[in-house]
């Protein structure tokens, strides 16, 4: 019996599926890669999109199981703003299948090889949860300044969000008011690393990279046009680089985002660029490649609480009863932004669930373990698992986004938007990292 480990890239693009009223920009694609032995096939499939349903991933599973209805199928996104819901779910399927059909007969023996650096460049990837003056919580600066290399400067933009929450709103776009005092206090990121998965084939020729990089991908979305964003650019020069297909995973990314003035195709061009630049510093420093010998692949279901807010539909605040204190006045404003979140967050729920379903993904090649997360799991999640001596650890999302937001308790009580727009109990987030941590030690002591 042939007992080797094969691997198998392809890629396609995603434009057949989505309507032809916008050009496109850096264009999204689908990439799967393949793993096989003897009779053990697993497939992961990420897409250039962000929010994946609940159906829209049963259809999807649907077309690619009809042929390959043993594989054990992983379902990833980029964490793409880029092209929305406009997709057809249909041809998204087919196209997926396709792709997968093509990896599996693109599957030879491999060797592989792993690598990782951190990223320092303050402007391409920071925490989105900054400590907000006399509110005693955290608020989220979206589309913040960039300093070309000094860092983020959030100081103008707090000051606007205060303005805007003595007059009664939250506003976290709010204009950035200059001539301040305040000192802004950024919760330190928890997860900078670039990592590269290289895989050869017997001969020693490179078959395919998987690069894995924790930021939302909004760096260019615009209505103008769809676009695959950074993740897209940045396979774009590797693979002509390296003459190979590349595949990007983003990690666990619910409060990391990209520090950017405004969206365009350059700041994609610009941060992929500087990431390709790092990625191909670590192939160039890796060790030399390992035979593949081991080989698990798990896929798991685990139930989380809903949070009570979501089982009855939430009373509406007036702004004319709001407190005055500003810490008060925010929690009260924050419960009104739920509130109005209600109905899309209920419609992620079956009717009269307390629960909610969400698979977590465990790939072991050696002594790597390549974790994916359900979407939109934090970095705080990621960086708390204990990783088992002696192997490397990868985290990914998102893992079919059927959840939303899924912050750790301490998220929970400073408050900010990711904390608002969550489904999940306050006790969810701690279910998930145990059973993470569960899986991560089951499958590094198998053989």
């Amino acid at each position: 019996m042939n007992t080797a480990i094969e691997v198998g890239f392809a890629t396609a693009a995603l434009a057949p599926a989505l309507p032809p009223n916008r050009p496109l920009s850096n264009a999204p694609e689908v990439g799967v890669i393949c793993f096989r032995q003897a009779q053990q096939l697993s497939l992961w499939v990420v897409f250039d999109l962000m929010d994946l349903d609940a159906a829209t991933i049963h259809a999807i599973r649907q077309k690619i199981e009809k042929s390959t209805p043993d594989a054990v199928l992983h379902i990833l996104s980029t964490h793409n703003h880029g092209v929305g819901d406009a997709f057809d779910t249909e041809s998204l399927g087919n196209i997926a299948a396709a792709t997968a059909t093509e990896a599996m007969r693109n599957a030879h023996p491999a060797l592989f090889q792993h690598g990782y650096t951190e990223i320092v460049k303050p402007q391409l990837n920071y925490l989105r949860r900054i400590h907000l003056p006399g509110t005693d919580g955290i608020t989220t600066i979206w589309f913040g300044p960039e300093d070309s290399g000094a860092g983020v400067d959030a100081t103008p933009f707090l000051a606007g969000q205060l303005a805007a929450l003595r007059n009664g709103t939250l506003n976290y776009a709010a204009a950035p008011q200059a001539g301040t005092s305040l000192v802004p206090t950024v919760l330190p990121s928890g997860d900078r690393r670039l990592d590269v998965l290289a895989f050869y084939t017997v001969t020693g020729r490179l078959a395919g990279i998987l690069i894995r990089f924790a930021a939302h991908a909004v760096t260019a979305n615009l209505p103008d046009y769809y676009t695959g964003d950074y993740p897209a650019v940045l396979r774009r020069i590797l693979s002509e680089k390296l003459h190979c297909p590349v595949l990007f995973f983003n990690g666990p990314c619910g409060e990391i985002a990209p520090a950017i003035r405004s969206k365009s195709p350059h700041n994609a061009e610009k941060i992929a660029a500087f990431l390709a630049e790092n990625a191909v510093q670590i192939l160039q420093q890796m060790p030399p490649p390992e035979v593949l010998t081991l080989y698990h692949d798990r896929l798991v279901e685990r139930s989380l609480p809903v949070r009570s807010e979501l089982l009855r539909p939430p009373p509406v605040t007036s702004e004319t009863s709001l407190p005055s204190a500003l810490p008060t006045r925010k929690r009260a404003l924050e419960s009104a932004k739920f509130a109005a979140l209600y109905p899309f967050l209920r419609s992620k729920l079956k009717p009269d669930s307390k629960t909610i379903s969400v698979r977590l993904g465990l790939l072991r090649l050696n002594q790597v373990l390549l974790l994916a997360l359900p979407g939109e799991s934090f970095s705080a999640t990621a960086v708390a698992l204990a990783v088992p001596e002696g192997f490397s650890l990868i985290t990914v999302t998102e893992h079919e986004r059927t959840a939303m937001y899924l912050p750790p308790p301490e998220e929970i009580r400073l408050g900010g938007y990711e904390a608002i727009c969550r489904i999940g109990a306050v006790e969810a987030e701690p279910i998930l990292r145990q059973a993470a941590q569960d899986l991560l030690n089951q499958t590094a002591s198998l053989e």
